[in-house]
């Protein structure tokens, strides 16, 4: 009974593996993978996560299938930033780095801090400043939500405003920034 169980299971994610690789594949047609390496790969991914396995929260199979499942969008989101750009090279930030005016160090130690803005940065800053203190607090909280990625709609239900309310203070925040040159940072 247990040995038909372990039959059932293993064939259930070779089968899912099989699958999704062969899906990959046909994605992926121009780039030359090959179906038996992206098995190997979510075989690997799987093994390697198998001892987050739980049997109280959920059975094998759906386990493997998230498991699998989040791999595969890894390596979509990975094949999709080649089709995007053949040139792009993926590095880690570990990586060592030498150049001509910089010293030998971690890839990550070259990136500059929030603090070190450049003089067009801190420009941009101070303007942005300068038009918040010019809003009313509650067109604040509107660009605020927008900047959070808030739809219109959550932030009028959120505000009580009504539709013609919220694009008036639209206008009010847009003309705001025109007035100051920040037309180019309106969408």
């Amino acid at each position: 009974m247990v040995q038909e169980q372990f039959r059932r299971k293993d064939a259930y994610v070779s089968n899912l593996i099989r699958r999704k690789a062969r899906a990959i594949c046909r994605e992926s047609r121009s780039l030359g993978f090959d179906v038996e390496d992206i098995e190997q790969d979510l075989w690997t991914h799987l093994v390697e996560h198998e001892a987050r396995f739980d049997s109280g929260r959920a059975c094998f199979e759906t386990f493997a299938d998230r498991v699998i499942e989040n791999k595969v969008k890894s390596i979509l989101r990975h094949l999709g930033a080649q089709k995007r750009d053949a040139r792009r090279e993926e590095f880690s930030l570990d990586d060592v780095v030498q150049g001509f005016d910089v010293e030998p160090g971690a890839r990550h130690e070259t990136i500059p801090s929030r603090t070190s803005m450049t003089p067009d940065c801190q420009d941009v800053t101070e303007d942005l400043k300068t038009l918040l203190s010019q809003l009313h607090a509650t067109e604040r909280a509107i660009v605020k939500a927008l900047h959070q990625g808030t739809p219109k709609r959550c932030i009028r239900q959120q505000l009580g405003m009504s539709r013609r309310q919220f694009d008036r203070r639209l206008t009010h925040i847009r003309d705001a920034a025109r007035s100051l040159g920040l037309s180019d940072y309106l969408s």
